[in-house]
């Protein structure tokens, strides 16, 4: 009975209503429906973040059959090698590079390496070509050099560049990077984290994309996101064109001469908060995606909402996270 009087005090009160009223709570209910679901698989999508099994902070190590397919000798040297990172930071009121660069000064004073950072006010295509030039200018056989982007943060100090370019590259190997998170759909490798040995290869190489600059024309042109980024689709397309890359990839690792491609979580995960994986970055892979545990967090692709919530996230630049 007084479940009945519930319902008719509630349809009285509904029949009262404006039809403007009516409609607009029942053009809600989709939306509530929506927000609730997108919520609480927000919260799934965190606590998978966060969740770590150590065995992977460095995943999918070199299949065993590379080394049949390939006559190098594959490094695992315990002799460190000098490290000199480059970023360049083209405007200061980005508050995500800064934070990522205060995680990349402990980084570097835990493994006693240098760092070449400038932060100059500049367009979009000379900053991108400011970090190759510094490179350029430390490139050396007998050290590593690592270009990163401004948008990342090092969230495992404990792993150093030498343990992953011993764990990846062979004994020929000039450049390392990782594929990107849609290299599945047309776009090979990501231009984040790239780490170089001085060599004619890597020397050319970065020569090449200082002085070709954008892909505006060409075959290539309407390829690897050409039309928005910068120095991402010119290192594709110098890669490709000294074949040293395969196009399309047909595997998450890939290893030639100058050159090895390693899977994304290897040193360049992923970091986009959780409601852009429900927008253009739905089809990014797991293996793409950062989680507890890794050398970094790179929070590309997002708003400025969500860089900086990204990087509140981790610290305000620096948050331990082993």
């Amino acid at each position: 009975m007084k479940l009945k009087l519930s319902f008719l005090k509630l349809l009285n009160t509904w029949r009262n209503l404006r039809t403007v009223t009516r409609l607009t709570l029942l053009l809600s209910i989709p939306y509530l429906i929506i927000t609730s679901y997108y919520f609480f698989n927000y919260k799934a999508q965190e606590q998978y973040l966060d969740r770590w099994n150590p065995s992977e902070t460095l995943i999918g190590r070199i299949p065993s059959n590379v080394d049949h397919r390939y006559s190098y000798t594959w490094l695992r040297s315990d002799v460190p090698l000098p490290v000199t990172i480059v970023t360049v930071q083209s405007d200061s009121s980005h508050y995500w590079c800064t934070c990522g660069y205060k995680s990349l000064e402990k980084y570097a004073e835990v493994w006693g390496y240098t760092i070449l950072h400038s932060s100059i006010p500049s367009t979009v295509v000379s900053s991108k070509l400011k970090k190759y030039e510094l490179a350029l200018s430390t490139l050396s056989s007998s050290s590593l050099t690592v270009i990163l982007d401004c948008d990342i943060f090092i969230t495992n100090p404990s792993i150093p560049i030498q343990r992953i370019w011993d764990e990846y590259a062979h004994t020929e190997t000039e450049v390392l990077l990782s594929r990107d998170a849609h290299w599945r759909m047309g776009v090979p490798v990501n231009s984040g984290v790239v780490i170089l040995k001085g060599g004619e290869f890597s020397r050319n190489l970065l020569s090449n994309i200082i002085k070709n600059s954008r892909v505006k024309t060409g075959p290539y042109s309407s390829k690897f996101n050409a039309d928005t980024l910068v120095d991402q689709p010119r290192l594709t397309v110098e890669l490709l064109l000294s074949s040293q890359l395969s196009d399309p990839p047909v595997s998450e690792y890939e290893v030639h001469d100058k050159v090895t491609v390693v899977s994304q979580r290897v040193i360049n995960s992923f970091y986009r908060y959780p409601q852009s994986y429900f927008s253009g970055f739905h089809y990014d892979p797991q293996s793409s995606k950062w989680r507890k545990g890794d050398l970094l967090a790179h929070i590309t692709g997002m708003d400025v909402e969500g860089r900086v919530e990204a990087a509140d996230r981790f610290g305000g630049g620096w948050r331990l996270r082993i």
